[in-house]
């Protein structure tokens, strides 16, 4: 694969095997993934769903958007933790994404200075959210409590990679395994919200 710079630090990649996703393609993914939830808001709407509505539109476009930053994880955590406030089960919905969506943006800070302080403060907000929002009637299953052990598996790894390997050797590989644990977790999210529109007589 070849690459060049569109400008400033951000890349276009140009493949020479996969086939190339231009722009047109992805706006229409991601208008079918958004259908859902604009059919039955246009259809039944509801002012306690619309921070809820907001966060999934906006997760729909984290997720097949063209270019996508990490930080646009924002969009669509920020409104999930306003309406965590007012329903257990956005709540629980909410403290389950933190831990994907908050360790996905750690490899933004990194200078060796900066490594306690991110772990603690992200560490910090997870452990805070699950134990002061409201919680609903389902407790967290195996497999949540798995997923939040391997995130924590990694970025132990991470740690000692650069600890003990410096930063140049093998720079990418703690970059990957920090980018695929996240995205199976909000990728989990995403499905999690995608079947519950299109199928809107099993939300509680």
């Amino acid at each position: 694969a070849g690459g060049h710079l569109s400008g400033g630090l951000v890349g276009v990649a140009t493949f020479g095997v996969l086939p190339q996703v231009g722009p047109s393609a992805t706006l229409a993914v991601t208008l079918a993934a958004m259908a859902p939830c604009l059919r039955r808001t246009w259809v039944d709407p509801d002012p306690k769903r619309i921070l809820s509505d907001v966060a999934f539109v906006n997760l729909c476009g984290f997720m097949f958007g063209y270019h996508v930053h990490e930080k646009a994880v924002l969009h669509f955590v920020v409104p999930m933790a306003f309406a965590a406030a007012a329903s257990p089960s956005a709540a629980m919905e909410y403290a389950a994404t933190s831990w994907p969506a908050y360790v996905s943006l750690l490899p933004l800070l990194f200078r060796p200075r900066e490594r306690a302080l991110k772990l603690t403060l992200v560490l910090a907000h997870c452990a805070a959210a699950a134990a002061v929002l409201p919680r609903g009637k389902r407790r967290r299953s195996g497999w949540s409590a798995a997923y939040v052990w391997a995130l924590l598996a990694v970025q132990a790894y991470c740690i000692a990679h650069e600890i003990l390997l410096g930063s140049s050797t093998y720079a990418f590989l703690p970059l990957l395994l920090t980018s695929v644990t996240c995205a199976v977790g909000l990728l989990a999210l995403f499905s999690r919200r995608l079947v519950s529109y299109a199928a809107p007589t099993t939300l509680k």
